[in-house]
């Protein structure tokens, strides 16, 4: 009876996994670019990134005046289209509308190097950041002060520094909360494959705990940018998870056993479907719940 459940319980891991790989390449979570706007009154604005056109993340390319707009307002699209950045940085389309303090969100694989820049329609005015930017993170947040425009920033291209803005706070509770899933999805598989003992459970909580937090270290390198690079990146960590947790496993988990349990003890598999198991309702749950994964 055993053996039926556990291989029912294979197939449906099996194609959850299926269903979560598809899902981290189609539906899952994209790479973003967060630029956040203080102490800019009541002003109207019109945000956008610029960047080299080999820099420009698929569908994005280069606009020209003779491409459609994505905006109702021909007039402020043509300013964007025409201007003219001094390191050769285009604009890809992708502008957002802004009153007051605000937030622009690229979130669909926004360029890896690129520039912000703000169009003051009233004044007909632009406003740049003071440096080209590169995504330090898989989601990359910025911040922007209008309190460091020059006075005569009316009559001529202004540029003002942009800060990196990381809420440690949030990183340290969305870790625990996505540490709290795989615990749970791993301590139920644990008793669907006969490990119910108390020891047995602290131990499968004390090795998820310690592979959570080195893989979210790892995984939050400031190296990550592309979405490709962190789709590798990940699977090369997810297959050394399942290594480590294995080895461990095999070594301890017997030895918290008893002699009929031995007999039906199975610890690479129980490592490999618990971190499918998770993994998959990870990948499901970022659709629902993207901030925790941000």
């Amino acid at each position: 009876m055993i053996r039926n459940i556990l291989r029912r319980i294979s197939m449906v891991l099996i194609l959850m996994a299926a269903l979560g790989i598809y899902a981290f390449a189609d539906f899952g979570p994209k790479p973003s670019v967060v630029v956040e706007f203080e102490n800019a009154g009541d002003q109207e604005y019109y945000v956008t990134l610029v960047a080299k056109e080999d820099k420009l993340g698929s569908p994005y390319s280069r606009v020209t005046a003779e491409d459609q707009p994505e905006t109702d307002d021909i007039a402020i699209w043509n300013r964007l289209v025409a201007y003219e950045d001094p390191d050769g940085m285009v604009f890809a389309g992708n502008v957002q509308k802004l009153t007051g303090d605000g937030a622009y969100v690229w979130g669909y694989y926004p360029p890896s190097e690129f520039r912000v820049l703000i169009y003051f329609p009233d004044t007909d005015s632009f406003v740049e950041s003071s440096e080209i930017l590169e995504q330090y993170a898989f989601d990359s947040y910025y911040q922007m002060d209008f309190n460091d425009l020059p006075e005569n920033w009316n009559d001529a291209v202004a540029a003002i520094p942009v800060t990196r803005k990381y809420n440690l706070l949030w990183q340290i509770t969305a870790f625990l909360l996505r540490l709290a899933v795989t615990v749970a999805v791993e301590c139920l598989l644990a008793v669907l494959f006969g490990f119910k003992g108390k020891r047995q459970m602290l131990l499968v909580l004390a090795v998820n705990c310690a592979t959570q937090l080195a893989m979210n270290l790892l995984i939050l390198d400031e190296s990550v940018g592309l979405f490709v690079f962190y789709v590798l990146q990940y699977a090369l960590i997810e297959v050394g998870v399942i290594l480590a947790e294995g080895l461990v496993y095999c070594l301890a988990l017997p030895k918290l056993a008893t002699p009929e349990q031995n007999r039906n003890i199975h610890p690479i598999a129980f490592a490999f479907f618990g971190n499918v198991a998770s993994f998959s309702l990870g990948f499901l749950l970022s659709n629902w719940f993207p901030m925790l994964f941000s």
